[in-house]
């Protein structure tokens, strides 16, 4: 069989066609899956903002209880001479344990949600350890040192809202 310039030219043209359906199918295959990727990523993102701010919420409130209540759990003798009955002191030292442990299961679902941000939330987790520290070393060492809570109490609650508040703009500059 000789080929013709006609034959040659039918030949060429339907394998461009042919090439460029390939070519056309493969790059929207990866385009695709590459939107699919990045929707995928967007609303996993999302979620994990969701999930952060609506618990660092409940985490910050939680704190804010617990800073009241923990002064029950010092100074028996004080409480009872207030009129505080054993039974109401051991609900008040229960109350504190509990929330103690709903304290730990927040500020964790908040350190797993906070990943998407730069270097991974560091920053974030910093911010929530100090609210722990909170917590579990200052508001003790201050109960220790005084019976009941007085306006110093306060500073403590500022600084739960100062660290809230720095968190919410770490979000909302990522975010940007």
């Amino acid at each position: 069989m000789t080929l013709n310039p006609n034959n040659t030219s039918a030949i060429i043209g339907l394998l461009s066609l042919v090439a460029g359906y390939l070519l056309k199918g493969a790059i929207n295959y990866f385009v695709k899956r590459r939107t699919d990727k990045r929707q995928l990523s967007d609303k996993f993102t999302l979620e994990q903002v969701t999930t952060l701010l609506e618990y660092l919420s409940t985490l910050i409130e939680t704190c804010k209880i617990q800073i009241q209540d923990e002064q029950y759990a010092f100074h028996d003798d004080h409480w009872k001479t207030k009129g505080f009955t054993s039974e109401e002191i051991q609900k008040s030292k229960d109350g504190v344990t509990e929330r103690s442990k709903e304290i730990i299961k927040y500020k964790e679902i908040c350190t797993r949600s906070s990943y998407f941000l730069p270097d991974k939330g560091r920053e974030v987790r910093i911010k929530l350890n100090e609210i722990t520290n909170i917590i579990d070393v200052d508001i003790i060492n201050f109960y220790i040192s005084h019976i009941e809570a007085s306006d110093e109490v306060n500073v403590y609650i500022d600084r739960l809202n100062l660290l809230r508040q720095d968190i919410l703009i770490m979000i909302h500059d990522t975010m940007k």
